[in-house]
């Protein structure tokens, strides 16, 4: 199909062909004004839609912002619940030791008597362990080969005050306690302080 469209021009034109019209633009019998108001529109059309666009990438852009803040916060809270839950069951690891006393000291006492050594060959230390770890842990140090050495500095003696585990000892510079639990709760506290760093 083909359609027509008279222009009025000032001079004449040798021929014209047009191969394609939109029909869409101007269709038969409208007038120019009604064909003027109709790229108007598409116009305002194609600037409503481009105004729509770019609403809908910008809500796309803050909702994509939003979710990247979202989850790293997400995964900051589950690395801190993954921390606490592993601690926790650590103090439920230990305790369970504690109280089924399978916590030997000997290896604390040991260390203790080397540092003394050491450190001043006229030092004497006490030794105080509970009374469930006093026979098997002066028993395991008898046994071993470093302790012949280092038994000269040291006295041993029961404190019915300490738990299952827990070594105290005194020597002339001052005291030191070691207690299971407690040494549990300052690594607690030091494992939270390096996981939120």
């Amino acid at each position: 199909m083909t359609d027509s469209l008279r222009l009025p021009l000032r001079r004449k034109l040798v021929s014209l062909r047009l191969h394609s019209v939109q029909p869409v633009l101007r269709t038969r019998g409208s007038s120019p004004s009604r064909w003027l108001f109709d790229l108007e529109q598409l116009a305002e059309r194609r600037k409503s839609d481009r105004k729509v666009s770019l609403q809908c990438i910008e809500a796309i852009h803050q909702a994509l912002t939003q979710t990247a803040t979202q989850v790293e916060e997400n995964l900051a809270s589950i690395a801190s619940l993954a921390t606490e839950l592993g601690l926790a069951l650590a103090r439920e690891i230990v305790g369970d030791a504690i109280d089924r006393e399978l916590l030997d000291p000997t290896s604390t006492v040991l260390r203790s008597l080397e540092s003394v050594t050491l450190s001043s060959k006229d030092t004497r230390l006490s030794i105080f362990l509970s009374p469930t770890d006093f026979s098997a842990v002066v028993s395991k140090l008898q046994e071993s080969p470093e302790f012949a050495t280092l038994s000269e500095h040291a006295e041993f003696a029961v404190d019915a005050e300490l738990g299952q585990g827990s070594v105290r000892i005194e020597t002339g510079a001052g005291k030191l306690r070691y207690e299971p639990r407690e040494v549990l709760d300052i690594l607690c506290e030091e494992v939270r302080r390096e996981s939120k760093t």
